[in-house]
């Protein structure tokens, strides 16, 4: 077990710093790209397994569109573009909820 959470944390510093903690609607392209660059290293120096990427690569695109979709309906229909985020954030937190407890109750 302890790997695994070293390899997550290795992902994880790998995806900041190919960031450069940036934080722009524009740099959500270069986040994709980063987060594919730094795990096909992980795969490539063998820190992650074949299903492992393939994993991390179908949630990325998952969640990407589903936030894309959360984001460009909040900012139509609210006026300023904190209440816009705040209310895209809140329905990701209430995603992630509802997804983890759907999860628990099928096992």
């Amino acid at each position: 077990m302890p790997a695994r959470r070293s390899t997550a944390n290795v992902s994880h510093c790998c995806v900041n710093w190919s960031l450069g903690c940036r934080s722009s609607a524009a740099s959500h392209q270069e986040w994709r790209g980063a987060a594919l660059w730094a795990w096909t290293l992980a795969l490539i120096c063998g820190a992650v397994t074949g299903g492992g990427y393939a994993y991390l690569l179908a949630e990325t695109l998952i969640c990407g569109a589903f936030m894309s979709a959360v984001g460009v309906r909040a900012s139509l229909a609210f006026s300023t573009a904190t209440r816009s985020m705040a209310v895209a954030v809140g329905v990701w937190l209430v995603a992630l909820g509802v997804i983890q407890r759907w999860a628990g109750n099928r096992g």
